[in-house]
């Protein structure tokens, strides 16, 4: 991936190159859509750089980006599940699985343009992303909506959640919860999560009209 100066010369471009040294054709176009669809330029340079390492690795192991099959796509998660990162430092670290998950979307977000823009035959749904019903009032809707997610086989379970939380036994251990002196923030996702059952991921995702739950507590 590169940065190509535009005929116009009103300003420059990334561009993404083919394994013959000139432009790959599709995945320039898709750079030009992110930027034309408001995505921020560093989101552009991160989905390109990471959508380049995939299209490069398909081209060294002889797959043909276009005839794509989940059992490729999940060979790749394990390759860059397997390849170090790096850090501030300079140290190689094992990445964590958010930036895994990251990896996986920019690949998705291309696929899922590769589709609908005509540039492969297949019909992906289902087989790299599929469709999840997001309830009323989560993750920034107040209307119940459906949302476009990887597979499950694409993704990274995050290793906080590989050990389950410990669940308080004692009922009267957990009414006591209900007399701690907290803050209002706190205490308010406190009596929510007993009373009505939510689960906690639910209730932090809550977005209403008139309610907004931040990160600070006071």
């Amino acid at each position: 991936m590169s940065r190509a100066v535009l005929r116009s010369g009103a300003g420059t471009a990334l561009v993404m190159e083919g394994p013959d040294g000139g432009l790959h054709a599709e995945a320039t176009e898709w750079l030009r859509f992110l930027a034309a669809a408001g995505r921020s330029p560093n989101t552009i340079r991160a989905y390109g750089f990471r959508v380049a390492a995939y299209l490069t690795w398909s081209a060294a192991t002889r797959r043909d980006w276009r005839g794509v099959g989940l059992s490729d796509l999940v060979e790749w998660k394990m390759v860059v599940l397997g390849a170090p990162g790096s850090s501030y430092d300079g140290e190689a670290r094992p990445r964590k699985s958010g930036t895994i998950n990251a990896w996986m979307t920019a690949v998705v977000e291309f696929y899922r343009w590769a589709e609908a823009s005509g540039a492969i035959g297949q019909r992906l749904s289902g087989v790299v992303y599929e469709a999840r019903y997001i309830t009323a009032g989560l993750y920034g809707g107040e209307q119940g909506r459906i949302r476009q997610v990887k597979v499950p086989e694409l993704q990274v379970k995050r290793r906080e959640e590989e050990e389950p939380l410990e669940w308080i036994e004692s009922e009267h251990d957990r009414v006591k919860l209900l007399a701690l002196g907290l803050p209002s923030r706190d205490r308010f996702l406190v009596d929510l999560l007993f009373f009505t059952g939510l689960r906690v991921g639910e209730a932090l995702a809550l977005f209403r009209q008139d309610l907004h739950l931040l990160a600070e507590s006071s």
